[in-house]
Parts: C-alpha cells; structure tokens; sequence
C-alpha cells in the first residue's frame, strides 16, 4: 500500500491516541480495583473488629492499622491511594489543592441529589511530572460509621476520638452524607518512578545528625521492647519494671531528664498522637508490674505499644533535609 505523507501522518495520530486512549483505560481500571481492593480489606477488618472489641475499637483500628492497610494495597498496585474529605480525622489526611476541588465538585453533586458511591474523577491531562492518572472516588456514610462520624458519639468513643486525633474535624456527619473519598495517582511506568510515587507517608525532613538521633532513639525503644518481651518470658516483674519504666510518660529527653533531642523540632504533630499512647501503653506495663503481675495484661499493652511503633511507621518516613 502506497500511503501518501498526509494519510501515513494521520495513521500515525490515530494509532497514537488509541494507544493513549487504551493506557488510559488500564490506568483508570488499576486505580479502580486499588479503590476496591482497600475499601474492600478495610471495611472486612474493621467489622470484624467492632464486632469482637466494640465501637471504641474501631478508633484504634483506624489510627493503628488503616495506615498499614493503605501501604500494602498501594505497593501491590504499584500506586498511590489514601482517603481524605473537606472535614477529615487528622490533618495528614487533609486534601492536597487538587483532591480538594474535586472534594467541592462531588458537595456540589451530592447536594444536587447525586449517590455519594457513585462520585468519580478522571484525570490525565496536565499532571505533574511521573504521574499518569488521577483518580477519585466518593465515600458515603453508611450506618455502622455514625458510631464514629455521627452527630452523637457515645462518651468512651468521642475520649478515644479525643486522644487518638485532637484535630478531628470528622464528625456530625448523618447516613447517606458524602463523608470523604478514596484517592489514587497512578505513576507512570518508568524506572524508578513507580516505586518512589507508591509511598503514601508523609514525608518528615531531617538534617543527617537529626535522623542518626533518631534511629538511635528507635533502637533504644526496640531494645526496652525486647527486654519487656524476655522479661515476661521469665515471669521476671522486677524486669519487666525496669524495662518498662525507661520508656514511661515523662522519662524522655526534655521531660527532666536531659536536653531536647534534635529531632524532636521536625516531628509532625500527628506523629505524637502515635508517641504519646505507646508511652502510656509502657507506663501500664510498669503499673502492671508492681500491682497484680498479670502476664496477658501486659501483654496486651505491649501489643498496643508495638501496634503505635507500627502505626507511626506507616504513616511516616524520614528523608533528608
């Protein structure tokens, strides 16, 4: 076939936007099976906990192990995604500008009569450098989520609310409201970009002396978790006090025993809505010790102070200054 230069050309443009058309598709579909696939394991995980603890599980849930599930789900999709909503939990979780328009667009519709499930945004036009796609989809408040997001909140739940998030801005919401939405970047298939784009924590800026303090202070915490763990395996209480009572309320660095630590001026304040509660978690496990010496109880607390170490790992990372 003898094509003339004008019809090669327009082959050549035709081929290209399928080509686009056809990677758009995928992309969009990919972040639609990340938003499903999240929804899905959340929604299955806190349930079952509800279930077992009660309400005021859900809390923990939510600020220990959401942040986990969204990082596994992102790094299997090899993706972005998180949640976020113009009235959100803490503020790691407030809209960046874009999602923030897209937040208002989806108001709009929903007021206008729209299911909030049903909103979605598609975008790959005029996107920063390394990203693909943009993907948005509303999130409604069902029923179970008026224990926690409603306009009248049990008293041990708003007190868990309180000390998990002192920035909560998400409640008073009533069944069928848009309470949020899931949000996906897809990044495009090149190098190193997806991995680096598939990191959903928030970043912590640090001088290099900073976070050499820092990691040193994370060791000193695996360390006095260690000692607890193996103390309890030896029924050793005297141990177990020890161990824990270097990691109480009131035993760090500024709090009357030395210097500030460097680090402490870059820390985000929802990094210590993590901090706070794994030190109080140790100071039960002191209490515990010099009280009834029960084995399970402070095992539990362990647990939850290991689960806040976990939490703040996967809400946060530290890169350089």
């Amino acid at each position: 076939m003898n094509l003339k230069i004008p019809d090669r050309l327009r082959l050549l443009i035709a081929a290209s936007l399928l080509l686009s058309s056809a990677a758009h598709a995928d992309d969009a579909a990919r972040a639609q099976a990340a938003v499903t696939d999240l929804g899905t394991q959340l929604r299955s995980a806190l349930m079952a906990r509800v279930k077992a603890e009660g309400p005021v599980a859900a809390i923990d849930f939510c600020h220990d192990q959401a942040p986990t599930i969204a990082a596994e789900v992102a790094q299997k999709h090899g993706l972005r995604i998180g949640r976020t909503g113009l009235r959100t939990r803490k503020l790691g979780n407030a809209p960046a500008d874009w999602q923030r328009v897209v937040l208002a667009d989806f108001n709009s519709q929903a007021q206008a009569g729209a299911a909030p499930a049903s909103l979605r945004f598609t975008s790959s036009e005029g996107l920063p450098e390394g990203i693909a796609l943009r993907y948005m989809q509303g999130i409604a408040t069902e029923a179970p989520c008026l224990a926690c997001h409603g306009q009248t909140l049990a008293e041990p739940v708003a007190q868990a609310i309180k000390a998990h998030y002192p920035e909560d801005a998400a409640t008073g919401f009533s069944e069928g409201q848009l309470r949020g939405a899931f949000w996906v970047e897809v990044p495009l298939a090149s190098g190193n970009a997806q991995s680096d784009v598939a990191d959903t924590r928030t970043a912590v800026p640090m001088s290099q002396s900073q976070q050499t303090e820092l990691r040193a202070q994370m060791r000193k915490h695996l360390e006095s978790l260690q000692s607890v763990l193996a103390a309890l395996a030896a029924s050793d209480w005297t141990a177990v006090a020890t161990a824990a009572n270097t990691l109480t309320p009131g035993q760090g660095r500024g709090m009357g025993q030395g210097p500030m630590h460097s680090f402490r001026s870059a820390l985000p304040q929802d990094w210590f809505t993590y901090a706070r509660p794994m030190h109080q978690q140790f100071g039960a496990i002191a209490a515990e010790a010099a009280g009834e010496r029960r084995s399970d109880v402070a095992l539990a607390a362990l647990a939850q102070a290991a689960a806040q170490c976990t939490g703040c790992h996967a809400n946060f990372r530290v890169v350089a200054q």
